[in-house]
């Protein structure tokens, strides 16, 4: 959630986002984390349908280490368990 989250902000900010996780499924579900809130915005009439159309092409899911090469930035945020 934290990762995705992330890449919603960034993308918002106008910086393209690669947005890494164990699968391509995981990754996919965090950029639907931000398809809702651009969905959302949308319908509230915060944001345009083509500027959230832009910011979610800004956010590329991958599962491949090689997708982050190149990048100016990387940001990791994973989950730990409890202790």
């Amino acid at each position: 959630m934290m990762g995705a989250a992330i890449a919603y902000v960034s993308a918002r900010a106008g910086l393209d986002v690669v947005l890494k996780d164990v699968s391509v499924e995981a990754a996919a579900k965090g950029k639907a984390y931000s398809e809702k809130l651009v969905a959302k915005a949308v319908s509230r009439g915060k944001l345009t349908q083509d500027k959230g159309d832009a910011l979610l092409a800004r956010i590329t899911p991958t599962a491949e280490a090689a997708d982050v090469a190149g990048v100016d930035l990387v940001i990791e945020a994973g989950s730990r368990a409890p202790s």
